[in-house]
This record gives C-alpha cells, structure tokens and sequence, in this order.
C-alpha cells in the first residue's frame, strides 16, 4: 500500500474565495434592495385605499405599536391598512 501524505486540516478562512464572498455580499444588497421595494410597493397600495384606515390596526411608529381606526376589520382575515413592518398611512403625520 503507498504511503500517503499527512493532510493539515483546511482552514475555513483560506478556503472562500474572494469572489465568492463578493457575490454573497452583492445578493445580500439585491435582497435588501428589493424588499425596500416590496415595502414601498405596499405603502403606495395603502395610500391609494385611504378608507381602509378606519379599521382597527396596530401600526409601529419605529420606537413602539399603537391602535389605529375605529371599525373592526372584516372577517376574511385579510391585513388592511398596514405593511408588514407596521407601517400605516397615519403613522406618517
């Protein structure tokens, strides 16, 4: 049987490439660019359906969460006059 060579364990640090690291981070900023998007996508949606403001909504101002409207929402389960994030119309004043 030939006598192999002892393998030093490979160091993670050496073993990304630089170019791959560059592509991890270029579709990190793609994903994050996107989602800002996706959230001012939706804040338009709301602006263009101000009536959907009456019903009641938690909405986060950046520092806490308050209750929004007067009407209870519909039964479909459907999320009305907030983003994902919280955002809602008001919340801009």
């Amino acid at each position: 049987m030939p006598h192999l060579p002892h393998r030093q364990p490979c160091d993670p640090s050496r073993r990304r490439s630089p170019a791959l690291a560059g592509l991890r981070r270029g579709l990190a900023r793609l994903r994050a660019f996107h989602a800002t998007q996706v959230e001012l996508h939706e804040r338009l949606l709301l602006l263009n359906r101000p009536w959907e403001e009456e019903f009641a909504h938690w909405s986060y101002d950046g520092h806490r969460w308050h209750l929004h409207g007067h009407l209870p929402p519909p039964p479909d389960g459907r999320r009305r006059s907030v983003t994902p994030h919280g955002w809602c119309p008001a919340s801009r004043c």
